[in-house]
């Protein structure tokens, strides 16, 4: 019995919110597939490598915890499979504090594809604002951040 596509997504989405809460990069960098080309409203990132991925992630949850971030709300609105290897994901994600939003709804399109038997990311378009917390940490995933660093 094939499983349903919203389930993988929904499933990726746990996994990938939990451990950006609690900086858990190998759990998070599991469910991504490097490389990879992903795109804001501030132009395309280039993640090559974990280390590009991992700027991005140390990024993402720096802010998460200075800002307060208690929960990340991603709500799977579409998935459906194009092959059977490759699922592509629409959700609505915002993030919130104790306090309440600080961030979002904002949408997000994903492919995710099995590699070596596991579902992973492959690709992603990001549809938040230029100036959020988010669009700034994924652009650390780019490779000029990490020629900026030499």
């Amino acid at each position: 019995m094939e499983i349903a596509a919203e389930d993988i997504a929904k499933a990726i989405l746990e996994i990938t919110g939990e451990a950006l809460l609690k900086g858990d990069f190998d759990a998070f960098a599991a469910v991504f597939h490097v490389p990879q080309h992903m795109a804001t409203i501030i132009g395309r990132i280039y993640m090559e490598t974990h280390e590009d991925m991992r700027r991005a992630f140390d990024a993402m949850h720096r802010c998460f915890q200075e800002t307060g971030v208690t929960e990340l709300r991603r709500e799977v609105t579409d998935a459906r499979y194009i092959s059977n290897i490759r699922i592509e994901s629409t959700h609505v994600g915002e993030t919130r504090t104790a306090d309440g939003k600080i961030e979002g709804p904002y949408p997000v399109f994903s492919t995710i594809e099995k590699i070596d038997g596991t579902w992973k990311v492959t690709g992603g378009e990001y549809v938040m604002k230029a100036d959020s917390m988010q669009t700034h940490a994924l652009s650390k995933a780019d490779t000029s951040a990490r020629d900026a660093l030499n």
